[in-house]
């Protein structure tokens, strides 16, 4: 009898996310996935025909029999091992969802590996061109490839093939990129093959030799008119700085008139200043005249008072001496 202990289970069964519970015996018996072509050889235990087949060329015996790879320690007749079409069904109705990450999709798991698998756009895969390590999702090859720099394409002008990073390169060796000839610039419109250039500068050097002398004779009236306007730019410019120190004398000039201005200002308002300081002086010794002159008005009036009193008396005394011992009122005197 063969040995089966050097038997590695190979995962050859379905690796797909199931969408909810599904019964256990749809799970192989060696690989532990789900179930792909199911066979069984004994009632407990269901296998992936892939993986009973490899088993059993690993543990066969002598007599086509082998040990039931399922724990159950039934003997499994090689001869009487059946595709399982029960177990087929309920795993092809089985719910599943795709297992690449952002994939919405959603349906039985014979529609993901017979259809969705092959064209799901979220797939992840490697760039396929030689020397690029970029992965992206499927749906995404267009526009890498739009970009990627080790994509192989053809040149515009050779139809060779040629890297896209090397484009450049190609494009200054091409022997058919059109290209203009040297004399361009100065008036030769042929534009030809890189291959022919050469020949049409050797057959053209005459027109090529008119074009330079006409071109040489264009830069020197060119050089004249630059001269003069030149010379035109120096006359303005001196024109510009006498009129510069023209003003800047003026503006001097007016800064010193200002300077003389605000002296003379200062000195006003100094001349003003003493001018009311001596006015106020003025006015308080006017104002201790006139009190002074009130006072003595004061005491004149007072005085004249007195002296009226007096006439008045000495008047009565005289006329009647003995009234004068009476009391007189001086408002009687006065009115």
């Amino acid at each position: 009898m063969a040995s089966n202990t050097n038997f590695e289970a190979s995962s050859t069964g379905y690796d797909v996310l199931v969408l909810g519970e599904h019964p256990p015996q749809l799970n192989c018996g060696i690989c532990t996935l789900i179930i792909k072509h199911a066979m069984h050889g004994c009632t407990k235990h269901a296998f992936c025909k892939g993986c009973i087949t490899k088993y059993i060329e690993c543990g066969i015996r002598s007599d086509g029999k082998v040990k039931c790879p399922g724990g159950c320690n039934i003997i499994i007749n090689t001869s009487k091992l059946e595709p399982n079409h029960f177990a087929d069904r309920m795993v092809n109705t089985l719910k599943t969802k795709c297992s690449n990450a952002t994939c919405p999709w959603k349906g039985d798991l014979l529609d993901l590996v017979q259809d969705h698998q092959t064209k799901c756009g979220y797939a992840m895969q490697l760039c396929g061109n030689n020397g690029c390590n970029a992965d992206y999702i499927k749906k995404e090859t267009t526009q890498h490839d739009e970009v990627c720099l080790f994509k192989t394409i053809k040149c515009s002008y050779c139809n060779a093939d040629v890297i896209r990073m090397n484009k450049e390169t190609h494009q200054l060796e091409c022997l058919n990129e059109q290209i203009n000839c040297k004399y361009f610039d100065i008036g030769c419109t042929k534009q030809l093959c890189r291959k022919d250039i050469y020949e049409h500068e050797e057959s053209h050097q005459v027109q090529h030799i008119a074009l330079m002398y006409q071109s040489l004779s264009h830069q020197n009236n060119e050089i004249i008119q630059l001269k003069q306007q030149n010379i035109t730019s120096n006359n303005e410019i001196t024109f510009l700085k006498q009129h510069a120190t023209k003003s800047n004398n003026e503006m001097t000039t007016l800064k010193k008139k200002n300077i003389a201005s605000n002296n003379e200002i200062i000195l006003l308002k100094m001349k003003l200043e003493e001018l009311e300081i001596k006015s106020n002086k003025e006015v308080a010794q006017l104002h201790q005249e006139l009190h002074e002159l009130k006072k003595e008005k004061y005491r004149l009036l007072e005085k004249t008072k007195n002296q009226k009193i007096e006439v008045a008396r000495k008047k009565a005394v005289s006329v009647n001496p003995v009234k004068s011992r009476k009391v007189i009122d001086l408002d009687e005197i006065f009115k």
